[in-house]
């Protein structure tokens, strides 16, 4: 094995030709600092290519520790004024190669070349290879990039990049970039599936066009996921990694499916694409496989998007798991059948498959379980009973800790005979399962028999708090010990949160619980509502001032108990507010399109306590269709919230429902009603001393002068609200507050200034993904750019700016259309056609996020 470390200088052929001389004067000096540190740290050259070089190192942390200095040192170096900072991009591969004639020669060598050709100036980008050998060995953080298809390399390759100094943000390799999979890590191996992993391999490869859509059907319990996830495992390589496994367990209406998908996929929400074109253009035509499990409770209505996905994207393949088929065209079939469960007998050394994944779950619970002639008779008795189905194979291991597989055999035997008598003289398969969750649920003491019961009302799991107020009754030591008994007892899955562990149960132990609640099931969805309502509003209620990343994210972790609350609210009003409480969440995490319906019927209120519920919930209702970009809905909603704050005397609410008619009216070119509505609602935040709203409403009247071209009346508003927000935790409007002010520098002719405070804002958007801000920042820099004579990157960021403008479906301002058409007319002009075309198509293979994180060095 050997680390090759290539470098290159960015740029080197217009630098060359632009000053020749200083140029020369700067690659020599670079060739000598290169050269420097690599007799420090025992590396070899073996060529010098071009304006850059191949080395070679016999450790690989030898290397990255090389180009770490070297990096270091090429930024401080004072370079010759008419050459500029040379900016010289790095790529270490750690494989395989051949020394011969002074050479080194193999596909490690092609690979390092083609990790070079994609990287940016100033950049150490890593293979996985290099990352491997690594281990902890570097002083500085690796950051993953992603998976790439590097041109003539069948398989993707996981890049990373070495972070060498704080803050330097770099755009991805300039490579096709290919998704990683998010297939769940499975904690034991899969037993007695070889044969249908096989099946399912050439039913899944992509060359297979006649197996597009494969079901996986079968009861409850018997598999059909985990093999799903097996099976998805053996193909990632025939999909370069490109699986994505999507879970519909918690989800009851099919309208949501698509958001499903979108959400695994990590797709940002656009109001203005349907989940369906997301996908698509997420997709391409590139082969791609869609785990979809447990769908049964949508059929028929979900299989409509399935044919949708399958017609729309070509490239594309489903597996599905589901109790029933879908009824498509072209639907391949796979039942999943039980485990062998027919043993050898006492004499046979070898144990059926059923038998087997017994012991491996017994091993877990008991550690010193040895198989004796005894034990196999009661293992392959049970196993027989139980029909091989894995899930009653698992629940029933799990009592060996204070049984016998003969005694479990016993008591089974006895719940499975009453299901029989009470269901139906021809048990069907399901019956062995259900036997099994009734067994295992009877075994149970009354008070954890209980707890399980009133924990079936959670959805997506819950928190041990969660289980002690919804659950225990408050009884925090009681319910601890029940949920650690259920664990135990196979009956839960635990797994990490954000800030606890998090507990839940496969949906058929929940349904047989939730059986179990019977008349105490209205008790148990009350105390459901009174935490999740409870939690909701205080996290609301911290969150008034500042956006704060780990509020937003617990929300979210409970997103399908919160929706569990709202679906089962008593009254429109106790659903108003708890979807007001919850609103912020939906505006910054795409969820605005699907929850605006639990505003769709704000009632006129005739309880005096109830006005400020509906009044809030007006307000909020009016930001998600603003965000959606329904301004004439948005304009009734916030009309009718002014109203109702008015005449509550609601002076700061008033307020609020004024500054968003005046982003409303700004959005829609009316820049005098604009200025009215903001310089009203800064008079009441200024007399009632709201100084985070003031900032705010600053910020829109200052955009409102600049659209309308009055400068003068525009700084002084800009420049107080930076003054109030620089130490505010609201970031989000900071970012755009120096955007603007440094937008009135730039008209005032001072360019650096300008500089400072568009990099600011920058930071700030890309920390928060602010993007649908972006282009206008964007071009912001791009007009910079043009006046320092910088038109690759002027014409890099116009690009940037009009993809981006495009994706989002934004309507620019005037301003910024003009903007827009006077930077790409001075690109090509200067540059000529081809070249911006050029630029454009590279900008776009970027993608959404290489966008977003383009480098920008105006220095």
């Amino acid at each position: 094995m050997i680390a090759l470390l290539f470098t290159d200088v960015e740029g080197s052929t217009q630098l060359a030709a632009r000053a020749p001389a200083g140029y020369s004067r700067a690659i020599a000096r670079h060739f000598e600092i290169l050269r420097r540190h690599l007799a420090d740290h025992g590396g070899r050259e073996f060529q010098e290519n071009g304006d850059g070089l191949l080395l070679a190192f016999l450790k690989t942390d030898d290397a990255a520790a090389f180009a770490i200095e070297a990096q270091r040192s090429l930024s401080i170096e004072e370079w010759p004024p008419e050459s500029g900072a040379l900016k010289v991009r790095m790529a270490l591969h750690t494989g395989e190669a051949e020394f011969r004639d002074g050479q080194y020669r193999g596909l490690a060598m092609n690979l390092a070349a083609r990790l070079l050709a994609g990287t940016q100036g100033g950049q150490i980008v890593c293979s996985e290879g290099a990352v491997s050998a690594l281990g902890n060995a570097p002083s500085v953080p690796l950051r993953r990039m992603g998976v790439y298809r590097l041109r003539g390399f069948e398989r993707a390759e996981e890049v990373s990049e070495l972070l060498w100094r704080e803050g330097l943000v770099f755009r991805p390799l300039r490579a096709e970039h290919a998704r990683s999979h998010n297939l769940p890590a499975m904690q034991t191996p899969i037993v007695g599936r070889d044969a249908e992993r096989m099946s399912l391999g050439k039913l899944l490869d992509p060359d297979n066009t006649e197996a597009r859509l494969v079901a996986l059907t079968g009861p409850g319990g018997i598999g059909k996921t985990r093999l799903s996830i097996e099976a998805a495992r053996d193909a990632l390589g025939l999909f370069d990694h490109a699986v994505t496994f999507v879970s519909l367990a918690e989800i009851n209406e099919p309208s949501r499916m698509m958001d499903a998908i979108r959400s695994a996929l990590r797709i940002p929400f656009e109001p203005h694409l349907t989940p369906l074109a997301q996908l698509r253009e997420e997709f391409g035509s590139s082969p791609a496989l869609l785990v979809l499990d447990n769908m049964e409770q949508l059929l028929p209505e979900a299989a409509a998007h399935v044919q949708n996905l399958l017609g729309q994207i070509p490239g594309l393949k489903c597996l599905v798991t589901s109790r029933m088929i879908l009824g498509l065209p072209g639907e391949r079939e796979f039942p999943v059948a039980p485990l062998a469960f027919h043993g050898g007998g006492d004499s046979s050394r070898h144990l059926s498959a059923s038998g087997e994944l017994f012991v491996q779950r017994a091993s877990a619970v008991r550690p010193d379980f040895k198989l004796t002639a005894a034990s196999r008779s009661g293992i392959d008795k049970l196993c027989a009973l139980l029909e091989g189905i894995p899930l009653a194979i698992e629940l029933a291991a799990a009592r060996m800790s204070v049984l016998t597989p003969q005694q479990i055999f016993q008591e089974i035997k006895g719940r499975f005979a009453l299901l029989q008598d009470q269901r139906s003289e021809h048990p069907e398969r399901h019956h062995s399962l259900e036997a099994a969750v009734s067994w295992s649920f009877h075994a149970l003491p009354q008070k954890v028999r209980e707890v399980l019961a009133a924990l079936s009302v959670f959805r997506g799991g819950f928190t041990m708090d969660a289980a002690i107020h919804v659950a225990g009754g408050g009884c925090a030591e009681e319910t601890q010990a029940a949920i650690q008994t259920l664990r135990f007892c196979s009956l839960l899955i635990v797994e990490d949160g954000l800030e606890s562990l998090r507990f839940r149960m496969l949906e058929s132990i929940r349904q047989y619980a939730s059986d179990q609640l019977g008349d105490s099931i209205g008790d148990a969805l009350d105390r459901h509502w009174r935490y999740f309502s409870l939690l909701a509003y205080k996290l609301e209620a911290q969150n008034q001032e500042a956006l704060d990343q780990l509020r937003l994210d617990r929300l979210e972790e409970e997103h399908l108990n919160f929706q569990q609350v709202l679906a089962n609210a008593s009254t429109p009003i106790r659903r108003l507010r708890l979807a007001t409480a919850l609103h912020s969440l939906w505006l910054l995490r795409g969820g605005a399109y699907e929850n605006r319906r639990w505003f769709n019927r704000v009632p006129i209120c005739s309880d005096p306590r109830e006005e400020d519920v509906v009044g809030r919930a007006l307000h909020a209702a009016g930001l998600l269709d603003l965000t959606l970009g329904r301004l004439w809905r948005a304009r009734v909603v916030f009309e009718r919230a002014l109203l109702f704050y008015e005449k509550m005397g609601e002076e700061a609410d008033a307020a609020g429902a004024l500054h968003n008619l005046g982003q409303i009216a700004f959005r829609q070119g009316a820049y005098k009603v604009a200025q009215r509505h903001h310089l009203r609602c800064a008079a009441i935040y200024e007399r009632l001393g709201r100084t985070h709203n003031l900032a705010a409403a600053l910020t829109m009247l200052g955009c409102s002068y600049l659209e309308a071209g009055d400068l003068t009346k525009a700084r002084p508003c800009l420049e107080r609200s930076v003054d109030l927000l620089k130490d505010s935790g609201n970031r989000a409007t900071y970012a755009f507050v120096l955007q603007n002010r440094g937008y009135l520098e730039f008209v005032l002719g001072n360019l650096e200034t300008a500089c400072h405070y568009y990099s600011e804002s920058l930071v700030i958007h890309r920390e928060m993904q602010l993007i649908a801000a972006l282009p206008g920042l964007y071009v912001c820099f791009a007009k910079v750019a043009d006046c320092f004579g910088r038109f690759e990157l002027s014409a890099r960021l116009l690009a940037s700016s009009k993809i981006l403008i495009s994706q989002l479906k934004q309507q620019p301002s005037i301003r910024l259309k003009a903007s827009l058409l006077e930077l790409e007319r001075n690109a090509r002009q200067t540059k000529g056609d081809a070249f911006f075309d050029d630029i454009s198509h590279e900008v776009e293979r970027l993608g959404r996020q290489g966008i977003m994180e383009i480098s920008i060095d105006l220095s």
